[in-house]
C-alpha cells in the first residue's frame, strides 16, 4: 500500500488483489485501484471527454468486450459519430476514424452483433419523388430479434440513438418510416415516398458510390 498527501487529501493507491474486505477508516480518502503497468494521471483507454484513445479503441473494438447490444450502443454513442457518405467505409475503418455514415456504420453493428450470436438484418430505404423519380435522403439501419421481440439498434440517425422494442417487424417498419415523416424538411416534402430495401454487407465492396449502393439494395 502506498499512502500519499495530494492537496491535503489521503490517497491511498492499492492493487485490485488487496480490495477484497477492504475498509476506508477516514471519511475524506480518496481511493485509486490501480493495474500493473499504469501511471499515475495517464489515461489509457479513455479521454476525459468519456471518448475513447486510439489504445481504447483497439482495446474495445474486440468482440469480448460487447457482451451485450446494449454495451455496443453505448459504445457507438460515445465514439463514433456520423459523417456524410463518401464512399462506403469497412467496418475497421468506421471505428478507426471514430466517424461513419449510416450504410457503413450498419456494416459494423451487424459484424458485431453477430459475434454475440444473433442473426441481424440491415434495412435500407431512399425517400423519392413519384412524379420525377427523384431520389432524396437515404438510410440505412440494423435490427435483430431477442426473446421473441424485435430491436432496432441506432447510432447513425443522432434524433434516433437507442435500442428501439418492438413486438414485431411489421410495427418497427411503420415506427421508422413515422420518425422519418416527422422529421422531413419543409423542401423535401416532395418526397412522399419511401422504397425499402435490404442492404447486405457481402453484396457490397468498400468504396463504392452512393448510386452504387443504392442500385444494389433495390435490385
Amino acid at each position: 500500500m502506498v499512502l500519499l498527501h495530494y492537496f491535503g487529501i489521503r490517497v491511498i493507491i492499492k492493487r485490485r488483489i488487496m480490495m477484497t474486505n477492504y475498509r476506508a477508516p477516514y471519511p475524506n480518502e480518496l481511493m485509486h485501484y490501480g493495474v500493473l503497468g499504469m501511471k499515475w494521471g495517464v489515461r489509457r483507454y479513455q479521454n476525459a471527454d468519456g471518448t475513447l484513445t486510439e489504445a481504447g479503441k483497439k482495446h474495445y473494438s474486440s468482440s469480448s468486450e460487447f457482451k451485450t447490444p446494449e454495451e455496443l450502443q453505448t459504445y457507438l454513442s460515445k465514439n463514433v459519430r456520423y459523417s456524410d457518405f463518401s464512399g462506403l467505409k469497412s467496418p475497421d475503418d468506421v471505428i478507426k476514424s471514430g466517424k461513419g455514415d449510416c450504410h457503413s456504420q450498419s456494416m459494423f453493428e451487424m459484424k458485431e452483433l453477430s459475434k454475440q450470436g444473433y442473426k441481424p438484418k440491415a434495412s435500407f430505404f431512399i425517400e423519392y419523388d413519384p412524379k420525377t423519380n427523384q431520389g432524396g435522403q437515404t438510410h440505412t439501419f440494423v435490427y435483430f430479434q431477442k426473446s421473441g421481440k424485435t430491436y432496432w439498434l441506432e447510432n447513425a440517425w443522432t434524433s434516433q440513438k437507442g435500442l428501439h422494442e418492438y413486438k414485431n417487424v411489421s410495427e418497427m417498419f411503420k415506427d421508422v418510416e413515422k420518425k422519418h415523416r416527422s422529421e422531413q424538411s419543409p423542401d423535401r416534402k416532395k418526397f412522399t415516398n419511401l422504397e425499402f430495401g435490404e442492404f447486405i454487407p457481402s453484396e457490397h465492396s468498400v468504396g463504392e458510390s452512393l448510386q452504387e449502393l443504392v442500385d444494389i439494395c433495390l435490385k
